[in-house]
């Protein structure tokens, strides 16, 4: 009785892990696009890719995890779907060995929004995971035998979804999207301005308009440090200009962010520079502005090569 009872069993059990791992895999995915801004540049910040890759790749992450949870879970070929997931999961696992090397233990945004997770932890996660997977594909796996014309077109319908609810920036932003002013800077650095005796009228700089607390402004100064880092620019290219009596803000996060050269102005001279919009990244050749970003629309490219043509 109990030898016939066990091959039951081991399929219930088969069938119970491959619906909790597939729903695992589902709930990261949604939990990153949740929170794709921050993924997007935790990813950037290590410098393995260039900004466009990295918005793209944040993408088929997630496209990757939804497809492999909804195969796992439904039982959509599984063998092949399980492996998939234990090469993608590996994959997650060098990725976070490459952080915690580099000193960095903080959140690794693996869950996005649905719990913070330091890289140490992600990688018992990601173990007891790949354990999961692969006693799974010791098991009589449950597997729904669906014809490739519905599964191929449902595929790319949700691939195509992911990318429609949250395109990456570089595909709907240009370059000198952001209206600016080209007089202020040359009033605030002239002998009555707060900005007289800065660097920004010498050679070419990039010029930072942010305030401590903006969540962009962050981002965006994350972004630009990854940038330098990249292309090996000195700080002293960077100015970054923030209000006066703004308390500083500390944020729960280890990517590096731009320190660059900090003056701080008036909170009517940053408004009116502004236009109360932040941040906004100025391109400066010898006090000229010659093209503006805000956070959607930061172009490494073009940055880096004004930068390295700097005389």
């Amino acid at each position: 009785m109990t030898a016939q009872l066990r091959p039951h069993s081991l399929t219930r059990l088969a069938t119970v892990l491959q619906i909790v791992l597939g729903l695992f895999f589902i709930a990261s995915a949604i939990g990153k696009l949740i929170e794709i801004d921050t993924f997007e540049v935790y990813l950037y910040s290590f410098g393995f890719f260039s900004l466009p890759t990295a918005l793209v790749g944040t993408r088929i992450v997630i496209v990757a995890e939804l497809l492999l949870g909804i195969a796992i879970a439904c039982g959509i070929t599984p063998r092949r779907s399980i492996l998939a997931a234990t090469f993608l999961v590996l994959l997650f696992t060098l990725f976070l060995v490459a952080a915690l090397w580099t000193g960095r233990n903080g959140n690794c945004h693996c869950m996005g929004a649905l719990a913070p997770l330091s890289a140490g932890w992600s990688l018992v996660k990601n173990a007891l995971l790949l354990l999961l997977l692969l006693l799974l594909l010791r098991l009589p796996l449950w597997q729904w035998h669906l014809r490739w014309f519905i599964v191929l077109p449902t595929a790319l319908l949700l691939a195509t979804g992911v990318f429609a609810l949250s395109m990456p920036d570089n595909w709907m932003f240009g370059s000198s999207t952001e209206p600016f002013d080209q007089r202020l800077l040359s009033n605030l650095a002239d002998e009555d301005g707060p900005l007289c005796n800065s660097d920004i009228l010498h050679g070419r700089c990039v010029v930072v308009m942010a305030t401590e607390g903006c969540p962009y402004c962050h981002k965006a100064l994350q972004k630009l440090q990854t940038i330098a880092s990249r292309h090996n620019i000195g700080d002293e290219k960077f100015f970054v200009i923030l209000p006066e009596q703004e308390s500083a803000h500390q944020w729960d996060d280890d990517i590096p962010q731009l320190q660059g050269k900090r003056y701080r102005i008036s909170v009517a001279d940053f408004l009116h520079l502004t236009y109360g919009q932040r941040p906004i990244i100025v391109l400066m050749d010898n006090g000229t502005p010659t093209e503006t970003f805000h956070y959607r629309n930061i172009d490494e490219s073009r940055i880096a090569s004004f930068l390295d043509n700097n005389d």
